[in-house]
C-alpha cells in the first residue's frame, strides 16, 4: 500500500510593496500532521489585537492551529467522522475515494466565551452536521464532546466517498441575541450509476439542497433548533450587511463541477436577514422539544435514566390526540379503552401480549395497536411509546381539508417558533410530479432522538388518499429506514398496503400485488427483506432492501388517513 504524504501548510508574508514584488516570502507552518485538507478557517480569539489562528478541517479531524511562545501549536479538537475498517487511505474512486475526519468547521461564540462551540461538517464533502461543546471552560486544556445533529445524504452519499451534500459551514450572530448560530450549505443529491459515473441531479427543490440555520438552545447538552432558510443548491456562503439594515445577510452560490455534481442552472442568491430575537432557555427535562426544519424534534432521555414516567403532547389528527411518553423499567402504563399505543423503543407487556417497535411478524400480518382498556408494564430497558387517545367519534372525511389537525407541540417556553403542521398536496412537494391531479396528501412530522448522542429513533408523518388512489409503487432504494404504517381512518373501506408478489419484477395490474386492508388503529408487519437471523437485508449502498409496495386506497367514498413511522435500522430498538 502506497504511503500517504502529509500536506504542507504554507504561510506567505505580504511584502512591503505588494505591486512591485516578484514573490512573497514563505515559510512552512506544518508539513507533518495533515492530509486531505478541505478547509482552513481563520479565527481571532484574543480581541482585535490578538493573533490570527486557524481551524484545520482534514482527514485527521478538527484541529486548532495557533501561534504561541514563538512556535505553532496544534490542539486536536476531535477526530470527526471515524475511519471505517473498509476504508483505504490511498483510494481515489469511486467519487474521490474514501474519506473520514472533517471537511469544514467554524467556531461559535456563546455568552462571554468566543470559543464556546465548534460547528463541523464531517467528513470531506460531508454528511454529518456536528458540534463540539466543552466539558470545561476556557481556551486551554479543553475537553470537547462531539454531538451529531444531523446526517444528510442519499445511501450513496452516506458511503463517505466525497459525494456528500454538505459543503460549507459558517458561524455568526444572525438574530442579535449575542450568541452565534451557524449555517450549513447543502449542494444536493449525488448518486452514481453501475459504472460509478455521477448521475445528473434534477432541477428544482430537494431535501438535500439549501441552507440550514441552526440555533443553540442548550449548548451543554448539544441541543439546537433548525430551520431551512433557502431551498436552492448552495456551495458557499458569504455574510455581511448587504441590505444596509445593520443585520448579517448572506449570499450563496450554487454548486456545479463538471463530471461531479452539476446543478442545473446554478444561481447566486442574496438572502436578506429578517430574523427577530428569540429568547433561549435551556431545559433539564427528560423530554426536550425543539423545532427542526418545519417539523418537531423531540429529544428523549434513555428510559433507564428516568425514575418516573414523562409525557409530551404532539398533535391531534383525525380525532386522535397523539403524545410521546417515556417510561422507566417496569413502569406501569395505564390505558383507557380504545386508546392506541405504539412502541418506538424498548418493549411493553401485558401477560402474553408483548409489543415491540417493529412488531412480532412481517407482512402480511396485521395487528391492532389498541389496548382494550388494559394496562401494560415497560420492559427491562424501559419504553418510549406513542399514545393515541380518541377525542371524538370514529371519523371519516371526504376531503383532506376537513380532516381535523391541531398542533399541540409547545415551543413557546423555549422562545421558538413552529408553524402549525398541515396537510399538503403531494403533487406540490419536491417528489410529487407523478401525482398531478391525484387526491393524495402528506403532513410531516416529528423526529424522535436520544438526547445524549442525538441518535435518531424514528420519524413520524401522516398521509391521506382518496377513492381508488394508487399512491405509487416504490422500494425505498434511496432510504435507510424500516417502515410501519398505522391506519387512523379507513375511509375508502378496503384501503391498505399492497406488496408486489414474490417472483414479480414489474406490476401490470393490481393482480400482481398482495393487498392487505388496514382497519382503524391497525398496523401491518414490516415489508423489508430479512435474513435468516431476522435482520434487515441491505443493498450495496446500505439502504434497507424492500420489495416494491404502495398504499392502495379502496373504493369507498371517503379518505384513508394513516400514520407512517420510519425506524432507524442501525440501532437496537
Amino acid at each position: 500500500m502506497a504511503e500517504v504524504t502529509p500536506i504542507p501548510i504554507i504561510r506567505f508574508q505580504a511584502p512591503e510593496n505588494v505591486f512591485e514584488a516578484t514573490e512573497w516570502p514563505r515559510s512552512i507552518i506544518d508539513d507533518e500532521h495533515f492530509t486531505v485538507i478541505h478547509e482552513v478557517t481563520q479565527k481571532k480569539f484574543d480581541g482585535p489585537d490578538g493573533l490570527d489562528s486557524m481551524i484545520i478541517s482534514s482527514r485527521e479531524g478538527t484541529t486548532w492551529l495557533h501561534y504561541e511562545d514563538n512556535v505553532w501549536k496544534r490542539d486536536i479538537i476531535g477526530i470527526g467522522e471515524p475511519k471505517e475498517p473498509r476504508q483505504l487511505p490511498n483510494s481515489l474512486s469511486p467519487g474521490s475515494g474514501d474519506h473520514w475526519g472533517s471537511g469544514c468547521a467554524d467556531v461559535g461564540k456563546f455568552g462571554d466565551d468566543p470559543f464556546a462551540y465548534i460547528a463541523t461538517l464531517d467528513p470531506f464533502h460531508g454528511i454529518s452536521a456536528c458540534v463540539y461543546t466543552k466539558t470545561n471552560r476556557g481556551l486551554k486544556n479543553v475537553e470537547w464532546k462531539r454531538h451529531v445533529l444531523d446526517t444528510y445524504g442519499t445511501p450513496n452519499q452516506r458511503l463517505k466517498r466525497g459525494d456528500g451534500p454538505g459543503h460549507y459551514i459558517v458561524c455568526a450572530d444572525f438574530d442579535g441575541d449575542g450568541n452565534d448560530e451557524f449555517l450549513l450549505a447543502l449542494f444536493g443529491p449525488l448518486d452514481r450509476d453501475d459504472k460509478d459515473e455521477s448521475i445528473p441531479p434534477a432541477q428544482g427543490p430537494h431535501p438535500l439542497k439549501g441552507i440550514m440555520y441552526y440555533k443553540p438552545i442548550d449548548l451543554e447538552k448539544g441541543i439546537f433548533a433548525k430551520w431551512r432558510i433557502a431551498d436552492e443548491s448552495s456551495a458557499r456562503i458569504a455574510i455581511g450587511n448587504f441590505g444596509g439594515a445593520g443585520k448579517l445577510d448572506l449570499v450563496s452560490i450554487g454548486y456545479n463541477v463538471k463530471q461531479y455534481y452539476e446543478e442545473p442552472k446554478p444561481v447566486t442568491t442574496l438572502h436578506l436577514n429578517k430574523t427577530v430575537y428569540a429568547s433561549e432557555a435551556p431545559t433539564q427535562a427528560p423530554i426536550v422539544p425543539t423545532a427542526w426544519d418545519n417539523e418537531g424534534l423531540v429529544y428523549l432521555a434513555r428510559p433507564h435514566e428516568v425514575q418516573q414516567s414523562q409525557k409530551l403532547p404532539l398533535i391531534e389528527v383525525a380525532n386522535y390526540a397523539i403524545s410521546i411518553e417515556l417510561h422507566p423499567k417496569g413502569g406501569k402504563i395505564q390505558l383507557q379503552k380504545e386508546d392506541g399505543i405504539k412502541v418506538l423503543y424498548g418493549s411493553i407487556h401485558n401477560e402474553d401480549d408483548i409489543r415491540k417497535p417493529l412488531g412480532n411478524s412481517g407482512f402480511p400480518a396485521i395487528t391492532p395497536v389498541t389496548s382494550e382498556g388494559s394496562s401494560f408494564n415497560a420492559g427491562d430497558n424501559g419504553a418510549i411509546v406513542l399514545r393515541l387517545v380518541p377525542i371524538g367519534q370514529d371519523g371519516e372525511w371526504a376531503k383532506t381539508e376537513d380532516v381535523p389537525v391541531k398542533t399541540t407541540f409547545e415551543l413557546n417556553k423555549l422562545g421558538l417558533g413552529l408553524e402549525a403542521l398541515k396537510f399538503k398536496k403531494v403533487e406540490d412537494l419536491w417528489f410529487g410530479g407523478a401525482f398531478k391531479g391525484k387526491d393524495f396528501w402528506n403532513m410531516t412530522g416529528f423526529h424522535f432522538r436520544f438526547a445524549d448522542d442525538k441518535t435518531e429513533i424514528a420519524h413520524m408523518q401522516f398521509w391521506t388518499a382518496g377513492t381508488n388512489v394508487d399512491c405509487g409503487a416504490h422500494n425505498h432504494s434511496g432510504d435507510i429506514f424500516e417502515e410501519i404504517h398505522i391506519c387512523l381512518s379507513p375511509g375508502t373501506g378496503n384501503g391498505g398496503m399492497s406488496r408486489l408478489k414474490d417472483g414479480e419484477t414489474k406490476a401490470t395490474s393490481e393482480k400482481d400485488f398482495d393487498h392487505v386492508a388496514l382497519p382503524r388503529l391497525y398496523e401491518h408487519g414490516g415489508m423489508w427483506y430479512r435474513d435468516s437471523y431476522g435482520n434487515a437485508v441491505r443493498n450495496k449502498e446500505n439502504a434497507v432492501s424492500y420489495p416494491y409496495h404502495k398504499w392502495q386506497a379502496g373504493s369507498g367514498p371517503n379518505l384513508d388517513v394513516w400514520m407512517a413511522l420510519e425506524f432507524n435500522p442501525d440501532i437496537a430498538l
